[in-house]
């Protein structure tokens, strides 16, 4: 508990966190105590999803790699590696191009121009695939996220997703439907109000309105890299690099920056239950929005050293962070009071 944590989740009652060297530790007990988990690797781990709280979940990291545990993460086993996951995308981009060149042969002269570029940037891609497979599993996912116990995604560094609709037995990739010509790094995938938000690099973000079938492209004012989304039917809320968060009342069609005062990363924001978000960053002390979500301001008590993520008692009693240093357990009726 004193390593370096990347990510926490529930699993029922339970608590299960991730990070370093393949450390998963659980606690049955609110956070006083912990236990180290069966884990089959020893590489860094980025992220974890219990759906629904339950049962079976996931972890992923480093390499490419995406475990499964079906105890509430006690044991562990791997589902696939980086190998794997670099051929599933260049198979990807290898049916995506044969399909564009079928269209060729099909669409009218003035159509065809386009097309025409559409295909040679996805032959690029296919390029890039290709490259990683030879490279070898270099490629880390940051973020796996799971909707049930069968629909699920994993995504990472230069522009790496894929899917799953039987519960991590088999993978595609959407990466072909998803404009990223430049292979920026993907942080986060998060439904919001029933539509996928896919955020990373650059000021990436893009949506999809029907379960990742296609993608838009939106556009955002701040051009650095966003790590988390989180939100409502009344707003969203993007935060990342340099105390930098925006607010969008439109499903992301438009966005205005959210006063933050602060210049440390905002690494992980989840809604209260009066509307407002608290927000985690690379610093002791957390933040918190205020009710129109338009401004954001320090809670006056230390989380820990640099926190990367966090989780919420049921009734918002407790608090426990994760990042460098480990596990902060927070139990204070000062923080209690402000949050509710």
């Amino acid at each position: 508990p004193k390593s370096l944590l990347l990510d926490i989740a529930f699993s029922g009652d339970r608590i299960i966190a991730v990070g370093e060297r393949g450390h998963i530790i659980f606690s049955d007990d609110n956070g006083r105590n912990w236990q180290q988990a069966e884990v089959p690797v020893q590489i860094m781990l980025t992220s974890v999803t219990f759906p629904g709280r339950g049962r079976t979940g996931w972890a992923a990291g480093h390499a490419g790699i995406i475990l499964t545990s079906h105890d509430a993460g006690k044991t562990w086993v791997k589902q696939i590696d980086g190998n794997q996951v670099n051929k599933i995308i260049a198979d990807a981009f290898t049916n995506a191009v044969a399909e564009k060149k079928k269209i060729l042969n099909t669409v009218s002269a003035e159509e065809r121009s386009r097309q025409q570029e559409e295909l040679e940037e996805l032959e690029f891609q296919l390029t890039d695939a290709k490259s990683f497979v030879d490279e070898g599993p270099s490629r880390p996912f940051l973020d796996i996220y799971f909707h049930d116990e069968r629909n699920g995604y994993a995504v990472g560094t230069f522009g790496m997703i894929i899917q799953t609709f039987d519960g991590g037995e088999s993978w595609s990739s959407p990466a072909p439907l998803i404009e990223n010509p430049d292979a920026y790094h993907y942080t986060t995938i998060k439904p919001i109000v029933n539509i996928l938000f896919l955020i990373g690099e650059k000021g990436f973000v893009s949506r999809s309105s029907n379960n990742g079938k296609s993608w838009k492209h939106l556009k955002t004012p701040y051009n650095g890299t966003f790590f988390d989304i989180t939100g409502d039917e009344n707003s969203i809320m993007l935060v990342g690099l340099r105390g930098n968060a925006l607010l969008s009342s439109d499903r992301g069609e438009n966005w205005i920056p959210v006063e933050t005062g602060v210049k440390t990363t905002l690494s992980s924001a989840q809604i209260l239950s009066d509307g407002r978000i608290l927000v985690s960053r690379y610093a002791k002390s957390l933040m918190i929005s205020n009710l129109t979500r338009t401004s954001l301001s320090k809670l006056p008590l230390s989380a820990g050293k640099a926190v990367s993520s966090f989780v919420l008692g049921r009734d918002d009693d407790f608090l426990i962070t994760v990042g460098i240093g480990g596990i902060t357990r927070i139990v204070d009726p000062n923080f209690t009071a402000e949050i509710n």
